[in-house]
């Protein structure tokens, strides 16, 4: 199975090839555990486009938030790879949008992000 990748990630795995310890403000990780035993994959991945979007894709799950206007996008990547069929307003989407959220605001502390998501 593929996983999702940062492009910042090569950086500490150049380093980690080369066996250079990563600098502590370096907060990618390396991609060498996944190459070499297929493990540590991150279970989501953060988005943030300047203060007009936040997003997360978790699974097959893909949300995003406009944080101006409140307007909301929720894909099934597996179902509709070209997010063509926005699910968001599906009355059974609501549990996996709440699930998304929460995940995103944990990444948004992780990552120092203060632009408001609610």
């Amino acid at each position: 199975m593929a996983e999702r990748v940062y492009l910042q990630d090569v950086y500490p795995t150049l380093l980690d090839l080369l066996d250079i310890p990563k600098p502590e403000h370096v907060a990618f990780q390396s991609l060498l555990p996944q190459i070499e035993q297929g493990s540590g994959a991150r279970g989501s991945i953060y988005l943030a486009m300047f203060d007009s979007q936040r997003g997360i894709i978790s699974g097959d799950n893909k949300l995003i938030i406009y944080p101006k206007s409140g307007d909301r996008e929720l894909y099934d990547l597996s179902q509709d790879p070209w997010e063509t069929h926005n699910l968001i307003d599906k009355r059974k989407s609501k549990r996996i949008e709440a699930t998304l959220v929460e995940q995103l605001q944990q990444w948004q502390t992780q990552v120092g992000d203060e632009v408001l998501v609610k």
